[in-house]
């Protein structure tokens, strides 16, 4: 399957699954894109005027079912791909019991020095929280 412009393959260790939402996000937006374009081309082809009428087509009022589809499907849209955004953003930031490194940081903000600790496993590029400057980790070669 293509990436859809997604720059690099197995760069993490959690590239599989960002791709995969990836695509899948592009695959939806494409079907709705698809559907959109077809909803607009139909009537304008179907119900062009005919040669020598002059009269104003039938107007329809209060489509109650069509109105409750037009607002219901854009909310299952969003809930769904909120479903799988979630479902990935929890397993991608699960933190391991066990890390393979383990980094302190030091950082001045406001004139009030703050220590935190970060972990992460292999894979991962560790960033400082106050700088956003990438990190060496404690244990990793020189």
């Amino acid at each position: 399957m293509p990436t859809f412009a997604m720059p690099v393959r197995d760069a993490t260790n959690q590239s599989e699954r960002i791709l995969s939402l990836w695509q899948g996000s592009w695959i939806a937006a494409l079907a709705v894109g698809a559907i959109t374009w077809g909803l607009i081309l139909w009537p304008a082809i179907a119900f062009r005027r005919k040669r020598g009428a002059t009269d104003l087509p039938p107007q329809t009022r209060y489509n109650l079912p069509i109105e409750v589809f037009y607002t219901a499907v854009p909310i299952i849209m969003i809930a769904v791909f909120f479903y799988f955004t979630a479902r990935d953003e929890d397993r991608i930031m699960r933190v391991s019991s066990n890390p393979d490194h383990s980094v302190r940081t030091c950082s001045r903000m406001q004139s009030a020095t703050a220590a935190t600790k970060a972990i992460a496993t292999i894979g991962l590029r560790l960033v400082s929280p106050s700088t956003m400057q990438p990190v060496m980790p404690q244990n990793a070669a020189r």
